[in-house]
């Protein structure tokens, strides 16, 4: 594991890269640049605040009641979901969503680029622990850049020759005002399941949830969902 003191020595640039432990030992990456902030823990490769400098609130929701502890998921910021999403299709007993977001994840890079964001390269810790869960020979890492827009690049490389499948996601926990004034652009007419009705399949528009509802879509296109503050998707293989 990388310490403080030698994360510090390595990566930190005064204020703008800072790394920190809590009293349970969990570190955590403070970044300060002109146009945002961030504060990313350790555990779980997990962005726990982004503030652009425009934004009159936070964009991230996090939960006042987040757990700070050793293997446990933070609620809100934007967990990483991976090898699975969900419940483990054949072991109820494994962490749903995941190891991803519990386990540690070391630093691999933390620069300050030419055009004042910040990027940072984290990559997952390979341990018994995981080798349990998944005993595939591959790597997991995560790319992140800091500035006016929040980049996420999640990767998954395959180091050996056994194929495999997984299941993966960026869930991402935003700040909202109002929930009737939401509006969801870009998954018309594609299939989601929703969990609030029994899971129940369906390909109904979903233009403002204005109910309580936990939809999971199972089948989008390469379009951007963008939202007032603009939240964009993209995926590739």
């Amino acid at each position: 594991m990388q310490s403080v003191h030698e994360l510090n020595s390595r990566y930190g640039v005064g204020h703008k890269i800072h790394f920190s432990s809590d009293q349970n030992g969990l570190v955590t990456l403070e970044i300060e640049n002109p146009h945002a902030s961030a504060k990313v823990a350790l555990q779980g490769g997990h962005v726990m605040q982004w503030n652009p400098r425009h934004a009159e609130v936070p964009v991230l929701w996090l939960s006042d009641q987040a757990r700070f502890v050793a293997g446990r998921s933070i609620r809100g910021g934007v967990p990483v979901c991976w090898p699975w999403f969900g419940p483990h299709p054949t072991d109820e007993t494994l962490c749903p969503h995941g190891f991803a977001r519990v386990v540690p994840w070391e630093v691999v890079d933390a620069t300050p680029m030419p055009d004042n964001t910040t990027s940072l390269v984290l990559r997952l810790v390979e341990s018994k622990q995981v080798e349990k869960q998944w005993p595939y020979d591959c790597e997991l890492s995560l790319t992140i850049n800091i500035g006016p827009v929040l980049k996420m690049s999640l990767t998954t490389t395959n180091k050996g020759d056994e194929p495999f499948v997984i299941g993966e996601a960026l869930h991402t926990y935003f700040q909202v005002s109002d929930i009737e004034v939401v509006k969801i652009h870009g998954l018309d007419h594609s299939e989601y399941e929703d969990k609030v009705e029994d899971y129940a399949c369906t390909t109904r528009q979903v233009r403002s949830p204005s109910r309580k509802k936990w939809i999971g879509y199972t089948s989008t296109p390469s379009l951007p969902a963008c939202w007032k503050t603009q939240a964009c998707a993209a995926k590739s293989s």
